[in-house]
């Protein structure tokens, strides 16, 4: 099949620099000429322009220039002709401070052309030493110029340069090319049998009308491309046709099959193969005549239709193309192969909801749905935000073709687009193990390592990625802006807040006003401290653009540190008003909220129960908090806090469902145990061997637990010296099991004698805990059990 389109680098460095003027005289239509003439000292300005008036800029001009009080000041383009390296960013900073020294220039916009490929190191230094080239706008790549002479054919056919295939054309011309010329030879072959066994057919018979009936231009195709085929037989010239085509020898192959199409002018199978080679070669009108031809003969051959179309597609021409798939499906009746090209054929005239209805219609009627068919379906579910459908396609495309690292690719942009960041991650991770590069992924996948918890990492391939965009003049100052934002982002993660104070500062210099920006710079004072200032920050962000989710909740946040709860709720059901997605997140952080303002509203019923004073107002309003919160999101911690209301209700039979329902819960073993432990208390003693069974065994700490509720609830004597000693190693959140199970075995001390020994040694052991508050709180708690 055809590769990527290249070009030759020119030779020399005078034919580079001319080429370079050519073509961005062409993209920036503005007067650029060649400063000065070999020999004169050229103050670092190869080619210059002076900068028109801003209302005369068209779209590419005006990306480089932005400020329109620069008119008048001078365009610089400094050429560097490298071949194999040998550009550093010192060479560059020595040719613009020569050219800003020039005062007789006034230089508004330093550039430089290079012919050396993308180089990802030149570029970082450019980045990094930004600040002491403050007038430079960018470098031009071999890459770019590529690129350029695609679009311009004019430039093009100035160098001599052949036109071979357009990477943007590619992919449909290699579709058309694969279904339209698959079964060719085996067509032909047929054609050539039935003629050869035709008695009233001859060579020489079948020559003469064909020079009558063809036109001029056939003529003259026929008089320079197949003298030397007119004596090869039928059957040679078909294999002939077949090896050239198989070694990728378009022209060697075109010229067989144009004089098996002299031969057999009224078999339109000969006009199509004639087409699709010239596709091949990118020689789209003829391709566009040859089609036509063929149609002439039979105009319901559909793949004649198709390469009609794709001939449009390859000469740019796509209202033509979209026209052209059209009104051949009024002709031949709907089908996907057409659909798919004039959904091509949108997509690049920017109709993208047209185009994704074209590619889904196309999908769902195909009976073969081609690799090119599943890559625009999963096009239109993305752009139609059904993630989890275009995963579960892709996955399943994938089970027949593993090794297909394109559709791991689509795969693991799919599962970064909806938040399933590990197993994108992971897909990532096999792409790059294969050996193929993440050219144009590297920010996803920096991205999704950052949602995991491997900033550092991800840090590294989204700047990878950010270094490739911008150098770039075609990029616009506001998606540059937004990547600096996104790179903040990272370093708020990763707590380097001056590294992020620097990224907001040159994200606000390019591009200001941006909301995410903003936001960010808000987050900056969230993490300082000043949650104050965050606020207004969110506020200002949500002012320009009021419906974003994740503002809402940065927001939310802000307003809850500073313990305004309902507020705090209130934004955070607004974020849930608006969120596309299941609401996971959202949900989870009401749930938080309501909890903490539980945890809040405790602390005044504790106060009041403790006064002796009548609590039962304030009791429901805490107890609808808990189960607020564990209707937005069922935690451990808000069902530990109801049943714990419950008990202080003496409500016995609820507080051992809340037990019940929190152990349900994929749960941290720390509450698995607390869970258990209260479960012992209420008297519950099998349900509370049935959940400390579930205790790791590997863990000391929790193998005691399990150890002591097993006794416990068997009502076996057990040393309760050995909990004792265990105090010494509680934690917070291990305090309520230890509280709970020296409240039972308490409990079980059947006699004076045994009770006055334990006083005795939780006394002791009091005072040598006096430096551990957690420890002397559960000790005194002990005693107060004991009585004393």
């Amino acid at each position: 099949m055809v590769g990527t389109q290249r070009y030759a680098r020119p030779t020399d460095w005078k034919r580079f620099q001319i080429l370079v003027r050519d073509l961005l005289k062409e993209e920036w239509d503005v007067i650029l000429e060649e400063f000065g003439r070999p020999g004169q000292k050229q103050h670092g300005s190869d080619l210059i322009a002076i900068i028109p008036a801003a209302n005369t800029w068209n779209e590419e001009f005006e990306r480089i220039i932005k400020k329109p009080e620069l008119a008048g000041k001078s365009i610089v383009v400094q050429c560097k002709h490298r071949v194999d390296g040998g550009l550093s960013y010192a060479d560059i900073k020595k040719e613009y401070v020569e050219s800003d020294s020039f005062k007789e220039i006034d230089m508004g916009v330093f550039v430089v052309a290079t012919s050396l490929k993308r180089d990802a190191t030149l570029q970082t230094d450019l980045i990094k030493g930004s600040s002491e080239i403050p007038l430079f706008k960018g470098i031009l790549f071999w890459d770019n110029f590529e690129q350029l002479l695609d679009e311009y054919e004019v430039v093009r056919e100035r160098y001599g340069y052949s036109t071979t295939l357009s990477s943007k054309v590619l992919p449909e011309i290699t579709r058309v090319v694969q279904q339209g010329f698959a079964n060719y030879f085996e067509e032909v072959k047929a054609i050539i049998v039935a003629k050869e066994s035709s008695e009233s057919q001859s060579k020489q018979g079948l020559l003469s009308p064909v020079q009558r009936e063809i036109d001029e231009r056939l003529l003259i195709m026929e008089q320079k491309t197949c003298v030397d085929y007119r004596t090869k037989s039928t059957r040679d010239l078909l294999t002939h046709s077949q090896e050239m085509f198989e070694s990728n020898e378009y022209s060697e192959s075109l010229q067989s099959v144009l004089t098996l199409a002299l031969r057999f002018p009224k078999e339109p199978t000969f006009w199509m193969g004639l087409s699709v080679l010239f596709l091949h070669s990118a020689q789209f009108d003829n391709a566009l005549w040859t089609v036509e031809k063929g149609l002439e003969i039979n105009p319901k051959l559909k793949e004649l239709h198709m390469l009609k179309c794709a001939a449009f597609l390859g000469n740019d021409e796509l209202h033509k193309a979209a026209e052209s798939a059209t009104s051949s499906m009024k002709e031949i009746g709907v089908d996907s192969n057409l659909l798919s090209l004039r959904g091509s054929a949108l997509m690049r005239m920017r109709n993208i909801k047209a185009a994704l209805r074209d590619f889904r219609d196309a999908y769902n009627l195909a009976e073969d749905k081609t690799p090119k068919l599943v890559a625009d379906y999963v096009g239109y579910l993305l752009g139609e935000r059904k993630y989890k459908e275009a995963i579960d396609l892709i996955t399943k495309e994938i089970e027949t073709t593993p090794q297909d690292m394109t559709l791991r690719t689509y795969l693991a942009n799919a599962f970064y687009l909806n938040e399933e960041y590990e197993k994108a991650v992971d897909e990532f991770e096999k792409i790059a193990n294969s050996g193929e590069s993440l050219e144009g992924y590297e920010g996803s996948y920096g991205l999704s390592l950052r949602e995991i918890g491997r900033c550092q990492e991800g840090l590294e391939f989204f700047k990878k990625h950010m270094n490739r965009y911008l150098l770039d003049y075609h990029q616009s100052d506001k998606m540059k802006s937004a990547l600096w934002s996104e790179l903040a982002e990272f370093h708020l993660v990763l707590r380097d807040f001056e590294s992020a104070q620097d990224c907001l500062d040159k994200a606000e210099d390019l591009y200001p006003d941006i909301p995410g920006t903003i936001q960010r710079r808000g987050f900056l004072h969230y993490l300082s401290g000043d949650h104050e200032k965050a606020e207004e920050c969110f506020q200002e962000a949500l002012k320009k653009s009021p419906n974003r989710p994740d503002i809402l909740l940065h927001n939310a946040n802000a307003q809850l540190v500073q313990d305004r709860f309902d507020e705090a709720i209130e934004t955070l059901e607004k974020a849930r008003s608006l969120d596309n997605h299941e609401h996971l997140q959202i949900d989870r952080e009401i749930g938080k909220v309501w909890l903490l303002k539980s945890r809040d509203l405790d602390v005044d019923f504790e106060l009041k129960r403790t006064a002796g004073q009548n609590v039962q107002e304030e009791k429901e309003i805490l107890l609808q908090s808990i189960l607020k919160s564990i209707q937005y999101h069922p935690s451990p911690e808000a069902y530990e806090t109801l049943l714990k209301i419950h008990l202080l209700s003496t409500e016995s039979s609820k507080a051992i469902q809340a037990c019940i329902d929190g152990l349900k819960l994929d749960i941290d073993p720390i509450y698995r145990a607390s869970f258990a432990a209260y479960l012992l208390r209420l008297g519950e003693e099998s349900k509370a061997v049935d959940a400390a069974k579930e205790l790791p065994k590997e863990n000391k700490v929790f193998l005691r637990i399990r150890e002591s509720i097993f006794k416990l609830a068997e009502n076996r004597n057990m040393s309760i010296n050995k909990i004792l000693a265990d105090i010494i190693e509680v934690d917070e959140k291990l305090f309520t099991v230890y509280d709970s199970l020296f409240a039972v075995a308490i409990s079980k001390l059947d006699t004076v004698r045994k009770i006055n020994s334990f006083k005795k040694k939780v006394k002791e052991a009091l005072e040598r805990e006096l430096d551990n508050p957690l420890a002397k709180l559960l000790l005194m708690k002990i005693l107060g059990y004991l009585g004393d």
